[in-house]
């Protein structure tokens, strides 16, 4: 008896697999490998950058540096007038890179459209953990990357994850706070 358990439990772990590689490439699986067996999660460092740097956070990014899991997180202090850009070291949870960057030297701030989102999203109650917490809701998965964007005159932040269904994207409006899925993307 314990043997059929074993060979279906075998079956069904082998199954899940086979469909997961089918729908997601090589790099994909590796990279939801690395967040899954990280000391911190990529919620855990969004929550240790704002806890500790004041602003507004505009861009999350999960990146390989030197063969080491890191978090490269973005934000905006109006108050200072710079973009912090910062790296967490998925294992310590340590800052491994700090760098900012006054915001009227930064192009996307002498480009009218680039400065017209972020001035909207300082004004915005939706933020990047909100809209990531929406798009969770009707894609869960393991969040890669979300980044503010602007299109069309609509300001967006758009949230990349890694499901067993393979990569997936999904559009948060700023206006509304509503997820939108979209069909899966590649890059």
């Amino acid at each position: 008896m314990n043997t059929i358990k074993e060979w279906l439990l075998g079956l069904y772990v082998a199954s899940t697999v086979v469909s997961t590689v089918a729908f997601a490439g090589h790099d994909d699986i590796i990279t939801r490998l690395a967040v899954e067996n990280a000391r911190i999660s990529p919620d855990e460092a969004i929550a240790l950058v704002t806890k500790h740097y004041p602003g507004t956070l505009k861009e999350f990014r999960v990146e390989d540096d030197e063969d080491e899991l890191i978090y490269e997180i973005n934000l905006i202090d109006p108050d200072a007038k710079e973009e912090i850009e910062l790296e967490v070291s998925a294992q310590s949870g340590k800052i491994v890179r700090e760098d900012r960057d006054a915001l009227n030297s930064w192009f996307s701030f002498r480009n009218i459209s680039g400065k017209k989102k972020y001035q909207y999203l300082l004004q915005n109650k939706i933020t990047l953990q909100s809209a990531i917490a929406e798009a969770q809701k009707i894609e869960p998965g393991v969040l890669i990357e979300a980044e503010l964007e602007q299109e069309k005159g609509v300001v967006f932040f758009e949230i990349k994850m890694i499901t067993d269904k393979g990569k997936r994207k999904v559009i948060v409006d700023l206006d509304s706070g509503k997820p939108i899925p979209v069909t899966r993307y590649r890059h």
